[in-house]
């Protein structure tokens, strides 16, 4: 319930005032300082509200709050919103390169791990697609790329927000199709 009154709380103010109160939410309740989701939700609600202004607000966003969610929430309307913008490999490394001249090598792995998610969004779950995109990057990003598509299968986050996907069940029975998956892969793909 959280992330739709915050995405709404952003709709109506912005996103300094909904980032006050998340803040104060978590001296509150602690189960919101895993506030990753919500901070997706706060970022997309601003961008929404001009999404040609997206470099203007990743440049004002703390990178490290709840785990990048804002970097996360911005990129991801980002290339929702932007009916000229195509996510590829030499994409991922444009933004990339911009959000490390913000914030530094964190930055840039932050980025590379999101456009991992991205890209398994983007291809509605077709694991080769997503990872070719990766393979196609900078290569000190190739890393963080693939370990963001492989959690997003495992998360479902994207997927099922904006691309139907139904919400897994962490069982015994899913965690061996996960690890089915991950043998099949070697090399750095096979440690991300």
């Amino acid at each position: 319930c959280y992330t739709n009154f915050f995405y709404a709380l952003t709709k109506k103010h912005n996103f300094t005032y909904s980032i006050s109160a998340l803040k104060v939410l978590n001296t509150i309740d602690v189960q919101s300082r895993g506030c990753h989701l919500i901070a997706h939700m706060i970022a997309i609600a601003e961008t929404e509200k001009n999404p040609d202004r997206w470099k203007d607000l990743i440049s004002k966003m703390d990178i490290n709050m709840c785990s990048g969610g804002l970097v996360h929430g911005v990129l991801e309307a980002h290339t929702r919103y932007d009916n000229n913008f195509t996510l590829n490999s030499k994409t991922i490394d444009e933004i990339c390169t911009f959000v490390e001249g913000n914030f530094g090598k964190q930055g840039e792995y932050n980025c590379s791990h999101i456009m991992g998610h991205l890209a398994l969004s983007q291809e509605l779950g077709n694991f080769q697609k997503a990872l070719d995109f990766c393979n196609g990057i900078t290569p000190q990003r190739k890393y963080e790329c693939y370990s963001g598509v492989f959690m997003e299968n495992e998360t479902r986050d994207n997927l099922v927000i904006h691309d139907g996907f139904i919400k897994v069940k962490w069982d015994d029975d899913f965690i061996k199709v996960q690890e089915g998956i991950c043998s099949q892969y070697s090399d750095e793909q096979a440690n991300a």
